[in-house]
């Protein structure tokens, strides 16, 4: 949808069309909110649809006690999402089809078992909230079957999504406009009478906040990360490669389909470490590293590529990624109603960062648009529905 002529007074404006603003802009819909949101390229377009797509339970990341709040962050967030999956909230997942309900965690061989007792103990504080189940040698996964004596393999339901399906159902979910951005925000937020802003737009949050005439430098920060490719992958493949008492895996493989053939998706460590490696240089490294992490595995050459992406945070005093979800006033915002900026740190925190953002609005006496809560949705000219942007290996 592309115009606003149409458009009665709305009550908040949310800017930037990734995964935190469809949700955010169903979860204030839900509750009664007159809600627009403003995109200016695609649906997803950056960091969403650059995403691995997994819905972390916070079983990795538990093994790190610095990540520990984190760990309990997005263990608590996994309620939300599956209320949604079960079909039991207006925003009804249920028909959605993850790429797999499954993750694996794994060590390689030769790992000291230390790190194995770690993950057992972390395993079995979890299991009952999270799924998380050591595997005999006899339920290792086909994949793993080949594996030598000493590779531990635990088994997590972890949901990995497919970004696409989910931007669509999130945008169909409710009928409260989606815009392009023309001229400035404050132009904008004018024009439909917004009461309130949010700022979801990712990296492009710095740039708004600028526009906006205040310094993003202190309140936001930058992880850029090195993603790999390899597509004629011999089968789909979920799961991370774990190394020792580290909230990182060192490496994270997804995949775009579960048959053989599909692209394996590469992150974890290799991607953070790799950012000032060239391309050539990159891929080199990822070859490398599947040989050390499933040395029983002989993937064909496949077609290797790269994708530079970062990631989009609140900024913390050490420049560590932060425990949970931000939403941040900003003060003295060239514009006369409050506006904050939001970043869910993680995919599966944006319930949270939902539930954070409303906290915001009624702290500001910002109320739904009636007493009944009952949201009213606002028609644009164009009906057409607003497109969503392409994953990096649909290339």
């Amino acid at each position: 949808m592309s115009g606003v002529s149409n458009m009665a007074r709305t009550r908040v404006l949310i800017v930037g069309g990734g995964i935190a603003g469809l949700y955010l802009r169903w979860y204030l819909s839900s509750r009664g909110y007159d809600v627009t949101l403003a995109e200016h390229t695609a649906l997803g377009d950056g960091q969403t649809i650059a995403s691995q797509g997994i819905l972390h339970r916070g079983v990795k990341y538990a093994l790190s006690s610095r990540a520990a709040a984190a760990s309990d962050a997005l263990a608590s967030a996994q309620i939300a999402w599956d209320h949604h999956f079960r079909g039991e909230s207006s925003l009804d997942l249920s028909r959605l089809r993850p790429h797999t309900d499954t993750m694996y965690l794994w060590t390689r061989p030769g790992l000291f078992s230390a790190v194995a007792g770690s993950v057992t103990g972390t395993a079995a504080s979890l299991a009952m909230k999270s799924g998380v189940k050591r595997l005999s040698r006899d339920e290792f996964p086909p994949h793993f079957e080949a594996s030598p004596r000493g590779t531990h393999v635990w088994q997590v339901q972890e949901r990995c999504l497919n970004i696409s399906d989910l931007l669509a159902a999130l945008r169909d979910s409710v009928p409260a406009p989606i815009v392009r951005v023309h001229g400035t925000i404050q132009e904008l937020a004018t024009r439909i009478g917004a009461r309130a802003v949010m700022l979801t737009a990712g990296t492009g949050n710095e740039g708004l906040i600028r526009s906006l005439g205040v310094d993003p430098t202190p309140i936001c920060q930058r992880r850029p990360l090195h993603m790999l490719m390899m597509r004629h992958a011999p089968f789909g493949m979920f799961g991370h490669c774990l190394q020792e008492l580290s909230d990182k895996p060192r490496l994270t493989i997804t995949s775009s389909s579960n048959e053989p053939g599909c692209t394996w998706y590469i992150g974890g460590n290799i991607a953070e470490t790799g950012v000032t490696h060239s391309e050539t240089e990159q891929i080199d490294a990822a070859r490398t590293e599947l040989e050390a992490c499933m040395p029983w595995i002989h993937a064909p050459e496949g077609r290797w590529s790269t994708l530079r992406i970062d990631r989009a945070e609140a900024r913390t005093p050490d420049g560590h990624r932060p425990d949970g979800p931000m939403a941040i006033a900003l003060e003295n915002a060239s514009i006369p109603v409050p506006v904050w900026a939001l970043w869910p740190t993680k995919l599966a925190l944006v319930p949270a960062l939902a539930t954070a953002a409303h906290e915001r609005l009624l702290g500001a006496r910002i109320a739904p648009d009636d007493a009944q809560g009952q949201a009213v949705a606002r028609e644009c000219a164009d009906s057409e529905p607003f497109p969503i942007a392409r994953e990096p290996w649909a290339d």
